[in-house]
């Protein structure tokens, strides 16, 4: 069998079958011929050390796609109207003035834009097309681009679109807050907390999650005192938490609508002697790399934001080859129990 690298990530976010489809895709597409046997199913789940159902769901993808015909009693082929697509097609990434020129956006969002724009160069690498980052007001002022397709951060002036007539797909990013939410407030639940604090927000939507969670386990929902909301980025949830125990409460556990808020409010228990998680336990969410250095390291729910950007590749790539598009799933992530919260409840 020829061989290929076969590093698969248990720890990420991303499926194991999707993991496996986007290296099989690259294998087959660039070491074999059509009509060149390819590996069974039993030896990829060999090969990746997964169970023969992830394996098939990988080859499946590659059905869909078009890329192999799959036969039973003869096995797996390279698709013989298959082609490596030589055709590299040129993109233009636009990057949205009120997301990467606001201030108070940009302080709390850089992170994720960032992820995501290395997942659309992953995927550029993976789908044969070259990317050029584009500020919006150049876009503006220069009708042809010179480029096949755009993929858009949001927020682009509707005005500018209308300028530009190529094929075109938004980065979505949508991602599953209702479970990501309801894994930590079960885990606040599973500890015991007595007082529990919320800063971020979004407050009405993401506390009514947690909340249905405290009252399936007959916990109190959260009161009204203990929510403090908060747009901004580290100083701002550092100001909301100060703001929150100048009232002498005693918080003993604080969930943040993100990883940055968290931070600025592990700052401030820091200062004011606070022990974490001894005293007051901090959760996260979104799983950005800093949260692995904070001082404890951040619990967190953790996504994979550079989905995103290869989701956005792989779309736009099949509108300017005219194929039938992939369907956008919302990545689920996971919960990342690190030193800001308890392991276990205190007895």
């Amino acid at each position: 069998m020829k061989s290929m690298h076969h590093d698969i990530d248990r720890d990420s976010p991303i499926p194991l079958h999707y993991q496996i489809y986007l290296q099989l895709k690259q294998w087959f597409t660039h070491d074999f011929q059509p009509g060149d046997p390819l590996p069974s199913e039993l030896e990829i789940a060999e090969r990746f050390t997964v169970g023969r159902g992830t394996a098939r769901m990988a080859l499946n993808n590659l059905v869909k796609e078009g890329i192999i015909n799959r036969t039973q009693g003869k096995g797996s082929f390279l698709n013989e109207n298959f082609f490596i697509p030589l055709t590299k097609y040129k993109v233009g990434v636009l990057l949205s003035k009120a997301e990467f020129e606001n201030k108070d956006v940009w302080e709390y969002t850089w992170v994720h834009h960032l992820e995501m724009i290395n997942g659309i160069f992953e995927g550029a690498s993976l789908y044969n097309v070259t990317c050029q980052l584009i500020p919006e007001e150049v876009a503006s002022s220069q009708h042809d681009l010179e480029v096949d397709g755009y993929i858009f951060f949001r927020y682009i002036e509707e005005e500018i679109l209308k300028q530009l007539s190529n094929p075109s797909v938004h980065l979505r990013y949508e991602i599953d807050l209702i479970s990501g939410f309801r894994k930590i407030a079960e885990h606040v639940v599973q500890i015991g907390y007595n007082n529990v604090a919320y800063i971020g927000a979004g407050n009405k939507d993401l506390l009514s999650i947690i909340n249905t969670v405290f009252a399936e386990h007959d916990r109190p929902v959260f009161a009204r005192d203990n929510v403090a909301e908060c747009s901004g980025g580290e100083q701002a949830s550092y100001e909301a938490c100060r703001l929150l125990f100048s009232a002498k409460r005693r918080i003993d556990c604080i969930i943040c609508s993100t990883d940055v808020r968290a931070i600025g409010v592990l700052t401030y228990l820091r200062e004011q002697g606070i022990r974490i998680p001894e005293e007051v336990s901090v959760y996260g969410f979104d799983g950005i790399k800093k949260a692995e250095c904070t001082d404890p390291p951040l619990t967190t729910y953790r996504y994979d934001w550079k989905y995103p950007g290869l989701f956005a590749v792989m779309s736009l790539r099949s509108s300017l080859d005219k194929r039938t598009p992939p369907i956008f799933d919302p990545p689920r992530g996971e919960l990342i129990l690190r030193g800001s919260t308890r392991a276990t409840a205190l007895r």
